[in-house]
């Protein structure tokens, strides 16, 4: 299924779907960084809600598989843990 069609999902498949789809992006592009609205943007294509995106940002930062790291600038920038927390 692809990932743009988790708009029609229910929202727990929606967020998971999300979640695969982010960490399938920071798979093939492991040093990438940025803000939910560049994700949402850019990564996404605009496809998913900024509701839909936090949670799944969320989710993942929970499992300790992404950070977010705050910048100079004040925004919050999006990355994937290099090594999973244990």
């Amino acid at each position: 299924m692809p990932w743009h069609a988790a708009a029609t999902m229910t929202e727990p498949d929606a967020v998971v779907r999300v979640q695969q789809t982010l960490l399938d992006y920071w798979r093939e592009r492991p040093q990438a960084a940025d803000t939910v609205a560049g994700i949402q943007r850019w990564w996404l294509r605009g496809m998913v809600s900024h509701e839909l995106l936090a949670a799944a940002l969320a989710a993942l930062q929970q499992q300790g598989l992404v950070d977010a790291q705050p910048a100079a600038d004040g925004r919050v920038r999006w990355r994937r843990v290099t090594a999973p927390r244990r």
